[in-house]
Parts: structure tokens; sequence; C-alpha cells
């Protein structure tokens, strides 16, 4: 398990460093051309921020639960069981939260539509 966490960790700062890079590099051709890079970065609703969280952390939670039963009533490599219901869990809520922010974010647009035309 300390592998597993040792690797992920690796990758994810690499991945966190190139982000920055290229972001950077972005915002500083926009700056160039005249433009605010301000304007054209998307901002999340913080409810949805608050769903897709809450969300992901129910179905990790979730996965460490159906994990630690598998564990229990089979013979499957604990390390294995745990790792697939945990992004199993994880991306059954990320898929969640997409459908129910879809949703959210056609209401509120119905509901600016109709407050324009009243």
């Amino acid at each position: 398990m300390e592998g597993f966490l040792i690797t992920t960790a690796f990758f994810v700062t690499v991945y966190g460093i190139v982000r920055l890079a290229i972001r950077r590099k972005e915002r500083m051709a926009a700056i160039e051309k005249g433009l605010n890079p301000m304007e054209w970065e998307k901002k999340e609703n913080p409810t949805l921020a608050a769903l897709k969280l809450g969300l992901v952390l129910i179905g990790i939670g979730t996965g460490v639960l159906i994990g630690s039963i598998l564990v229990e009533t089979t013979t499957i490599n604990p390390d294995q069981a745990f790792f697939s219901m945990i992004c199993l869990g994880g991306g059954i809520a990320l898929v969640l939260n997409y459908v129910l922010g879809k949703k959210i974010m056609t209401e509120q647009q119905k509901n600016q539509e109709n407050q324009n035309v009243q």
C-alpha cells in the first residue's frame, strides 16, 4: 500500500507542477495580447463545488465499506478490493455529480430567463 501512495503522490505532484506551468504560459500570452485573464477564467458555483465534494466523499466512503465487506466475505486480495471499490465509488459519485450539476444548471438558466422576461 505504501508503494501505491508514494507513486500516486509523485504523479499528482508532477501533474500539478505541469498544470501550473501551462496555466502561467497561457496567462502571460493573454496579457501580451492585452486580454484580462481573469475575465475568461471559469468560476464554479459554490453549491456545485460542495455537491461534488460531498458526493466524492460519500463515494469513497461507500467504496471503503464495500471493500471491507469484500475482504471479509471473499478471498480477494485486500489491496485490490479496497483500491477497486474506492475508484468505483468515486467514479460513480463524479458521474452522479455531473448529472445533478447539469440538472441544477439547467434549472438556474430557466429561472434566469423567466426573471428576464418578467
